[in-house]
């Protein structure tokens, strides 16, 4: 497909044009109803899979939260990874942090050393706190520890409608991110706080803010998911020449790109195979 985008004459070539000139006219739309993004984070299991009580969180959202994608920073790292041109210079706190305010909520089940640390750098942010959704056991309701002086009080300071508590009776230990305990318990009011959808009109979207090496938002990634939808199967190179057609030349793509796939492949609406989204 390469060789047809970049020869002039030829039907990708056209159409491609096309999609172009249709994008620098800003005629592209925004439809109202769109689903929310929920970035879900916690431990791992010793074999590098999601906790027990995270996998149960994104079985129960796709069973009964169709307004909403959920999706795990790793799955994001992962894409990132195969950037062998330029890995070295990922900073998982930079990309940890471009995910949150991607987010419209940051779900964080207080498992592990890892989650508290997520807790304490999301709670600093005063753009961060409204997003978060605390999941913690009953036992720390009132005890008087750095986490409730520190990091939660800052989240209930703020105002009434910053961040969300859930808790039930944890299982405790190791095993407890291993296997299943009754995390199911805070299943309806988690419902309740996800399942509102907050009215928005149908907008129109400027060129420039689809842009993804200047963009990492709903939009861009919305974006991205329709080209390989309109002109794939694309091998990461053909979206980039793509990319190049519409936004210019004077943009670094790579990286960027990578990131917009990762959330894509997180959230389970494209999928890769030999290479090809």
């Amino acid at each position: 497909m390469l060789t047809q985008l970049k020869k002039v004459g030829t039907e990708v070539h056209r159409a491609t044009n096309l999609f172009a000139t249709y994008v620098g006219k800003n005629k592209v739309k925004c439809p109202g109803d769109v689903k929310k993004f929920i970035f879900l984070c916690g431990a791992n299991k010793n074999n590098g899979e999601p906790s027990a009580r995270r996998i149960e969180l994104i079985d129960f959202s796709e069973k009964h939260l169709s307004n909403c994608h959920f999706f795990l920073a790793e799955l994001v790292f992962k894409e990132l990874s195969k950037d062998e041109e330029d890995s070295s210079s990922d900073n998982l706190l930079d990309i940890e942090a471009d995910l949150s305010k991607l987010a419209d909520h940051i779900i964080i089940v207080l498992e592990s050393f890892s989650s508290f640390t997520e807790l304490g750098a999301f709670a600093y942010s005063k753009q961060l706190r409204k997003k978060l959704i605390i999941i913690n056991n009953t036992k720390f309701i009132n005890e008087k520890s750095f986490i409730n002086m520190g990091p939660i009080k800052a989240i209930t300071q703020q105002s009434q409608q910053s961040g969300y508590f859930l808790h039930y009776k944890m299982a405790e230990g190791n095993e407890s991110i291993e296997r299943s305990d009754g995390i199911g318990q805070i299943f309806n009011p988690l419902y309740d706080i996800l399942s509102r959808n907050d009215r928005a009109i149908a907008r129109t979207l400027k060129k420039e803010d689809l842009d993804p090496s200047n963009n990492f938002n709903k939009d861009s990634v919305r974006f991205i998911h329709d080209i390989i939808l309109a002109c794939g199967p694309l091998k990461l190179n053909e979206l980039i020449e793509i990319a190049i057609k519409i936004f210019g030349k004077d943009s670094f793509y790579r990286k960027e790109l990578l990131k917009h796939l990762g959330i894509l492949m997180a959230i389970k609406i494209i999928s890769c195979k030999d290479d090809f989204y």
